[in-house]
């Protein structure tokens, strides 16, 4: 029950680190997905969940890459848009962080 708890409130955090503008919130948020990836545990079904988390951040961060490098914001502040470039590249790192302490567990446990 705890692991579907922790699911959904990957699933809300992530919603809200796609809004979030507020670089403390933005922080106070990335912790909170931390603490609730590392409730999933640390077997192949959280491997895959991070991974899918890994692709779909990408995707965001190429799309404001993309905004960035056309100079166009599609009417959002480019402050704003810049902001949540970053943002998304700190979630990034934070799910490759994750993947990477899921994987090493895996290799512990295969021992």
């Amino acid at each position: 029950m705890e692991k579907v708890i922790a699911r959904d409130n990957v699933r809300f955090v992530l919603g809200r680190l796609e809004t979030e503008t507020d670089s403390a919130r933005q922080s106070l948020w990335q912790r909170i997905l931390k603490d609730q990836e590392d409730k999933l545990g640390h077997d192949s079904e959280a491997l895959h969940a991070v991974e899918a988390h890994i692709a779909s951040t990408k995707e965001h961060v190429n799309r404001q890459q993309a905004l960035v490098a056309s100079g166009g914001h599609n009417g959002h502040d480019a402050a704003q848009v810049l902001t949540l470039l970053n943002a998304y590249s700190e979630i990034l790192l934070a799910f490759e962080g994750q993947r990477e302490k899921i994987l090493r567990k895996l290799g512990q446990s295969s021992l």
